[in-house]
């Protein structure tokens, strides 16, 4: 019996995406991933619109990510030892840090207010997740644009059909062995699509994109 032509493309999206969580598994898992974000920020440019390093400042600002705040007082020693200016959001974040060191800031009526004492918790630092998130984001996008899956359901609709999270949330398992609920992988898209508006075409994804 001939398979519906559905199943066929859910069977090819999750061998691909298999494929590509098991090539990837070491960079998206938490000690990994420490690595290379330590790595990709260290040698970034940093200029006053750079994006890696306005997420770690307000990561460190306004969220107390001690990751975010180590990785940024390691970037800006290095720049003073080596006689070079810090600038952009590095700059801002080492205006703020110095003036109130391990302090939450907040926004009130569009101006930085000092918060409360950051306080340590558990849980996964920024820097741990970067490379798993970016992965997903990756690999959903290939997913709908290659086999024309939606990107997420809504949950009424999770007792029927599939969609591009469901996919990876079982191809990271498989590839990566990570368990990463649906509801998480959803939040992923949502919070990355921001930055790619419906009318723009998904950036072309550099990885290997064979089906096969």
């Amino acid at each position: 019996m001939k398979p519906h032509p559905q199943w066929l493309a859910e069977s090819e999206a999750l061998e691909w995406a298999t494929k590509f969580f098991r090539e990837y598994a070491d960079g998206i898992k938490k000690q990994g991933s420490w690595a290379l974000t330590k790595r990709v920020v260290s040698t970034a440019e940093l200029t006053a619109d750079d994006g890696l390093i306005e997420k770690l400042r307000n990561a460190a600002l306004f969220k107390g990510d001690m990751t975010a705040i180590k990785l940024l007082c390691d970037m800006a020693a290095e720049r003073i030892k080596k006689g070079k200016a810090l600038s952009g959001a590095l700059q801002k974040f080492a205006h703020h840090f110095l003036r109130h060191p391990f302090m939450k800031w907040q926004l009130a009526d569009g101006a930085m207010v000092v918060g409360e004492k950051i306080k340590s918790k558990p849980g996964p630092m920024w820097g741990e997740l970067l490379f798993r998130d970016q992965a997903i984001f990756i690999a959903m996008s290939h997913i709908v644009e290659n086999w024309g899956f939606a990107a997420t359901r809504s949950k009424h609709q999770r007792e029927r059909g599939t969609c591009a999270a469901l996919i990876v949330q079982q191809a990271i398992e498989n590839g990566a062995a990570l368990r990463v609920g649906e509801d998480t992988i959803s939040g992923i898209w949502d919070s990355n699509i921001e930055n790619h508006p419906a009318s723009e075409k998904i950036p072309e994804i550099k990885w290997d994109q064979s089906r096969g």
